[in-house]
C-alpha cells in the first residue's frame, strides 16, 4: 500500500502501520515464534465476545519486550486463540522516542485522580511511577493491581510497546533514595523558576493539593533537588503531574 505525503512525494508503507488495528498486551513472550497460542482467559473472552474476532482477522500483539507482532487468527476455541505471526517489528519505546526516561513520583490522591495520572502520563511517555505518601497526602494506600491494569490499557491504546514500571507505595524519603541516579526535580508554586533540563534521566516529584510542607522542602534542599515552577496558579495534583511530564518529555 502507498501513502501520499505532500503534493508530490510518495512513500511505501505497510497497511498495519496506517490502518487502525487493535493492540493487545500478553504476558507470554512471543519472541520469534511463527505460531502463538493465547490462553489468557480474560483476553480470549475480550477478543471473541467483545470484539467478536473471527478466523482470518488480524491484531497487533506486544509482550513488553519492545516489539510489535502482526498476528492473524487461524483457530479459536473456548479456551484459546491460535495466531499466525506474520510480522515482527520494533515497537514504539519511550527511550527510543525521547532518548531519556521520566519517572513520575506523585503524592497519592483520590482513586479516580490516580487513575487519570497513570493513564495520561503513560500515554505521553512516562516509564516509571512512584506513588508516594507525603505529609499532606489525601490517601495512604493504593490498589496496585488496578494501577497495573490501567498502565496496560494505556500502553495498548497509545502504541507503546513496553509497559511502564509501577512501584509499590513508599514514603517520600524512600522514593528520594530510590531515584538518586536520576536528576531529581520537585514541582511547586513556591519553587524558583529554574526548569532545568539536563541530559540525565529525570525523576519528577509532584506534591499533594495542599502543597509540600516546610519539612519536605527542606528535605529537597538537603538532597540538592532542582525545582520547577508550573506557574503561579494552583493546580490539582493530577493536572500538575500531566503538565510537568509533558513539559519535560517535550524538552527531550
Amino acid at each position: 500500500m502507498f501513502k501520499v505525503i505532500g503534493p508530490y512525494s510518495i512513500i511505501k508503507v505497510k497497511y498495519w502501520q496506517i490502518m487502525r488495528i487493535h493492540r493487545f498486551y500478553t504476558k507470554l513472550i512471543i519472541d520469534n515464534r511463527t505460531q502463538f497460542v493465547l490462553d489468557d482467559e480474560m483476553l480470549v473472552h475480550q477478543m471473541l465476545h467483545v470484539f467478536r474476532y473471527k478466523i482470518g482477522q488480524k491484531v497487533i500483539l506486544f509482550d513488553g519486550t519492545g516489539f510489535d507482532y502482526l498476528a492473524e487468527i487461524v483457530e479459536t476455541n473456548k479456551e484459546s486463540i491460535i495466531f499466525l505471526i506474520t510480522e515482527k517489528k520494533s515497537g514504539l519505546v519511550q527511550t527510543q522516542t525521547f532518548g531519556k526516561e521520566v519517572a513520575l513520583c506523585f503524592s497519592l490522591v483520590k482513586k479516580d485522580n490516580v487513575d487519570l495520572i497513570l493513564q495520561k502520563a503513560t500515554e505521553i511517555g512516562v516509564t516509571t511511577f512512584y506513588p508516594l505518601i507525603s505529609d499532606r497526602s489525601e490517601k495512604k494506600e493504593f490498589n496496585e493491581e488496578r494501577g497495573l491494569k490501567i498502565l496496560v490499557e494505556s500502553a495498548e491504546q497509545s502504541g507503546w510497546s513496553v509497559i511502564p514500571v509501577l512501584h509499590p507505595t513508599m514514603t517520600l524519603e524512600m522514593v528520594i533514595r530510590q531515584t538518586k541516579e536520576s536528576a531529581q526535580i520537585f514541582c511547586s508554586t513556591v519553587s524558583s523558576v529554574s526548569n532545568k533540563v539536563g541530559n540525565e534521566n529525570t525523576a519528577l516529584f509532584i506534591g499533594p493539593e495542599g502543597g509540600w510542607t516546610e519539612r519536605e522542602l527542606a528535605l529537597f534542599k538537603e538532597n540538592v533537588f532542582e525545582s520547577c515552577s508550573l506557574g503561579k496558579q494552583v493546580l490539582r495534583t493530577e493536572t500538575a503531574a500531566i503538565v510537568a511530564c509533558g513539559r519535560f518529555l517535550e524538552s527531550f
